[in-house]
């Protein structure tokens, strides 16, 4: 029982989401935002949309967290850019903020 060869095992191509999927999940990802009727004119909702709106047209990916003063949520985000991870935005209560 010795270990498996990694020579002779073919490498996968990695698949990468299209500028279309990303933009139909952003939509998406922006729509609920505004349904909970957390204000798009604050700071905090700015940077967030920013971040999403730069992943829409380059997609590069990002993780991160904002926190959003006043609401006791901070927003977790990570943002892929593989075809077979999706995309999220979690609020998250913290009682100190």
């Amino acid at each position: 029982m010795g270990k498996k060869s990694r020579r002779n095992r073919v490498k996968k191509v990695k698949e990468f989401k299209t500028e279309v999927e990303r933009e139909t999940e952003i939509n998406q990802i922006k729509m609920k935002l505004m349904s909970l009727g957390f204000p798009t004119e604050m700071e905090e909702m700015l940077t967030l949309f920013e971040h999403l709106e730069m992943y829409q047209k380059t997609g590069e990916s990002w993780s991160g967290k904002i926190p959003f003063p006043g609401f006791q949520r901070e927003c977790f985000v990570t943002l892929t850019n593989r075809k077979h991870n999706t995309n999220s935005v979690c609020l998250k209560y913290r009682k100190d903020i």
